[in-house]
């Protein structure tokens, strides 16, 4: 259908889903009374409710456009409220300041309506469908097969030339088998061209990296990625066996640097330590032109993009949070950005919510796209928080931060959850974490994410560094309410699997089982042949505390809440004799 000046309009957010509505701006009394109706603004929102308020009329800017004129893309256009002939969508001349956005060198501006005239310019948006055509398409996601003998199955990837597949590394653009095609996702995007054009050999393209958002570039020290679009970004499509035409998918063609003339090529070279990887094929360029030097346009699933994407989004959403949250006066500026504690709390669930029990492809994107790395970031600041400034933070803030808080280590447990890579991947900040058990009101929440951690992760359990593994025999006793915790830590080490291991065990069996045998509860036959456990001095309840095991059971007891620490100590004396073990199984005895 075709859309005419004087016709009524429904605007739909894409990403939400919801239409744009007005709503009438509330105001303080003394300005209301200021005011005249002829003067009064009404606010704009997305709204998922039906009425006539989401509904505006087009009407021309300028005399050159007439009523019933269809409307074309690039002409200058007024929105008005239908139920309001007098209300204009418009936006502030003044900038909206948005703490999370500083220094990024754009500004934001409010949407309302009003009574002045203002003008909007309709462009062209055309939404990725990769299933749109057999010719590639600008805005469309491909991946680049080199062709080269010798080289087949590689695709051009960047973000993780270091090896350790947490995305994050010096930007080298290099050749991988990347199965995943995490790293080796590019966005064609055409030069002077609106996204969904019909891309052809010759034409002038920019190659965006869609996990990092960066732009393929050449610079003195080579082919790499870059934030900026600059004229250093572009690449002419030239053809391998045509002449000309359209670009299909799957087949050849060659990519020149617009600003040297020479053409991407691999090259061999080796990479310093650390990573210390040995060989590998980078990405690099050559003044002459080698036939063999061809890349296959490979198609690449809708779903597989709007995954990648998902992440990025989140990754940004956490990213601003952070910037806020690192700033002097983030109280104040929390409640000025959209970014706040209620809108991460939702990012934090929602990113919590895609994990699967089945598939661990949205848990390894994470890891991908850093969101582990910065959720781990934000549950280090609001231990910060909580240990530094809980005398001044407000009932509601403290509420907000310790949701936030369970929030993000609940996104990294289900990460870890039957993933040994996230758990490595995660391990590293073990120091960080640990010096949240210290926090009583944080030790909960982090002692579930380091145990998922240690849990059934042998290379996390062998290379764990010797003063993280001390630190959970050294601060057993710093809260009687956290024993239990700090057993479970031990047995995790202990034993990875149903393998025992070995210096780990070692460990447990010296600083406990010979110097602290008192902490541990006792098991032994009564004289009427049930089963008698005494109690440690825990909680209170005094040394030498004998009492049968169904007491301990029995839910209205004093004594239920010691049951959790019993089970914690089998669970430890298991570990300790698992293997070959015999000195801890001689101790446990």
């Amino acid at each position: 259908a075709v859309v005419r000046y004087g016709d009524d309009i429904e605007l739909q957010h894409l990403k939400s889903g919801k239409m744009l509505s007005i709503q009438r701006h509330t105001i303080a009394g003394t300005e209301k009374e200021n005011m005249s109706d002829a003067e009064a603004i009404h606010d704009v929102l997305v709204s998922d409710s039906e009425s006539e308020n989401q509904w505006f009329t087009v009407e021309p800017r300028f005399s050159i456009q007439h009523l019933s004129d269809p409307l074309r893309y690039g002409e200058c256009l007024s929105l008005v409220a239908s139920a309001l002939p007098d209300q204009f969508l418009q936006a502030d001349r003044e900038c909206f300041e948005d703490p999370a956005f500083a220094g990024d060198g754009f500004s934001q501006h409010a949407v309302h309506t009003f009574r002045d005239v203002f003008a909007w310019k309709m462009g062209v948006y055309t939404p990725y469908k990769a299933e749109a055509s057999v010719s590639i398409e600008g805005g469309e996601v491909v991946r680049l097969l080199h062709k080269e003998e010798g080289l087949e199955g590689l695709y051009v990837a960047t973000g993780d030339a270091d090896g350790d597949d947490d995305g994050n590394d010096s930007g080298d653009v290099y050749l991988d088998v990347e199965e995943c095609g995490s790293y080796s996702f590019w966005r064609v995007e055409l030069e002077n061209e609106r996204s969904g054009a019909t891309a052809e050999y010759g034409m002038v393209a920019r190659l965006r990296h869609l996990l990092t958002q960066k732009y393929l570039c050449y610079s003195k020290r080579g082919v790499k990625l870059c934030a900026e679009r600059n004229a250093m970004t572009l690449l002419v499509l030239e053809p391998v066996f045509v002449t000309g035409g359209h670009m299909k998918y799957n087949c050849c063609c060659h990519f020149q640097l617009k600003s040297i003339g020479h053409f991407l090529h691999a090259t061999s070279t080796l990479l310093p330590p650390p990573p210390g990887l040995g060989r590998v094929k980078m990405l690099g360029t050559s003044p002459m032109l080698h036939r063999e030097d061809g890349f296959a346009v490979i198609q690449v699933e809708e779903a597989q993009v709007e995954m990648i994407g998902r992440a990025v989004q989140i990754r940004a959403s956490l990213t601003r949070f952070l910037t806020v949250l690192k700033m002097p006066d983030a109280s104040v500026k929390l409640r000025q950005t959209v970014y706040n504690f209620d809108f991460i709390l939702g990012v934090l669930k929602g990113a919590a919510g895609m994990c699967s029990e089945d598939d661990d492809t949205w848990q390894n994107m994470m890891r991908k796209a850093q969101v582990l790395a910065l959720v781990t970031e934000i549950t280090v600041e609001m231990n910060h928080k909580l240990v530094t400034g809980s005398a001044m933070i407000s009932s509601s803030e403290m509420l907000a931060v310790l949701q936030l808080y369970d929030a993000a280590h609940a996104v990294l447990q289900r990460a870890m959850h039957r993933n040994a890579s996230n758990g490595s991947y995660l391990s590293k900040y073990m120091a960080q974490m640990q010096v949240q058990l210290l926090e009583p009101a944080c030790c909960k929440s982090a002692g579930s994410t380091i145990l998922s951690m240690l849990q059934d992760n042998l290379s996390v359990v062998r290379e764990l560094p010797a003063e993280e593994k001390s630190f959970f025999i050294q601060h057993v006793n710093d809260t009687q309410d956290q024993k239990a915790q700090y057993l479970r830590f031990v047995a995790s080490l202990c034993c990875c699997s149903g393998k025992g291991i070995f210096e780990n065990q070692d460990l447990a069996i010296m600083q406990w089982f010979k110097a602290h045998r008192e902490m541990f509860v006792r098991t032994q036959t009564s004289d009427k042949g049930g089963v008698e456990v005494t109690l440690p001095a825990v909680r209170g309840m005094g040394t030498n505390k004998t009492l049968d095991l169904n007491l301990m059971t029995d839910v209205s007891s004093a004594y239920y809440p010691m049951l959790d620490y019993y089970e914690a100590c089998l669970e430890l004396f298991a570990a300790v004799c698992a293997g070959q073990c015999a000195e801890g199984r001689n101790l446990v005895g």
